[in-house]
């Protein structure tokens, strides 16, 4: 099976960061490997804590048998110089992330090989899920904190240069550089109509509106089974299965059928509800992603 590249997009994010996506795309053609990102045109009101999904999304597919994924925020850009990821292999090390402008590790990429440690460490973050974190861990909101706290028991975590999750500064000859929100996204180009939706999706997001675990839980449970219904093209995941494991109450477990669907590769391209849009290559393009920033975590 060959490795993923893989990301998310919830919140009309695309329509911010579809140029940096469309990089996404064409480093994966050039490295062999598929390309997925899942995504919906709906809101969600989980807000920013809907990246916890991206957990459940790289558990599955690492279940599923893929030898390397690499998840990367929508908010990325990949250069045209950027080595193949499992570049950064280094014996008896599984997951592999760079640290942010904060020092702290960021989960904005992550690169992971498929091990039984690799496979814990994403479960154990899953169990910390709106779990009080020690201040040093916090970032106080969705997953990362989870991540950065989880890395501490786990000697299999490996730290790579900053050059593969660039989001401190202009000067620094990247592979991937992350416009995430801190130094960097300011200096980015914005198109008019990409920054106006920005504001629009920022003013409407807020950090939690959840307002207890459980119904977190719920909600992320429901959002998933809209992303990944049984059938649909990204649904050989079966991500359900980690929701009714890890945060099911019992009426939300859902069945994962392996024989129907299959651990075949993923159509490359844009799930939305199930529905599988172009691949980035033949949409339209609007502008080089590679050539604009020049002037979380």
């Amino acid at each position: 099976m060959r490795p993923l590249v893989l990301s998310l997009t919830l919140n009309e994010y695309e329509t911010v960061f579809g140029r940096m996506m469309q990089t996404h795309h064409r480093y994966a053609d050039r490295h062999d490997a598929d390309y997925q990102v899942v995504g919906t045109n709906e809101w969600t009101d989980l807000g920013r804590e809907c990246t916890w999904i991206k957990i459940v999304l790289i558990l599955a597919a690492l279940e599923d048998g893929r030898p390397w994924v690499m998840f990367v925020d929508n908010d990325t850009v990949i250069r045209r110089s950027c080595p193949d990821f499992r570049s950064v292999a280094e014996p008896g090390k599984h997951v592999y992330m760079a640290r942010g402008f904060s020092g702290r590790y960021n989960s904005g990429v992550m690169i992971v090989r498929n091990h039984p440690s690799s496979i814990a460490f994403f479960r154990d973050v899953l169990t910390k899920m709106r779990r009080d974190l020690p201040q040093k861990d916090d970032v106080g909101w969705g997953e990362n904190g989870a991540v950065i706290n989880t890395a501490h028991d786990y000697p299999e975590v490996a730290e790579i240069s900053r050059r593969w999750n660039n989001n401190r500064s202009l000067w620094i000859f990247d592979h991937i550089r992350h416009y995430s929100a801190g130094p960097l996204r300011r200096r980015y180009w914005f198109k008019s109509e990409e920054r106006r939706r920005l504001q629009i999706i920022l003013e409407k997001t807020v950090s939690n509106i959840c307002d207890s675990r459980e119904a977190q839980i719920k909600a992320l449970d429901e959002l998933y089974l809209r992303l990944c219904p049984p059938g649909s093209a990204v649904g050989y995941y079966g991500a359900q299965k980690y929701f009714g494991q890890f945060f099911g109450n019992g009426a939300h477990s859902f069945a994962y059928d392996q024989d129907r669907i299959g651990p075949t590769a993923a159509p490359q391209g844009h799930a939305d509800n199930g529905r599988v849009l172009p691949p980035a290559s033949q949409r339209p393009m609007q502008g080089a992603p590679e050539k604009v920033g020049q002037a979380a975590d």
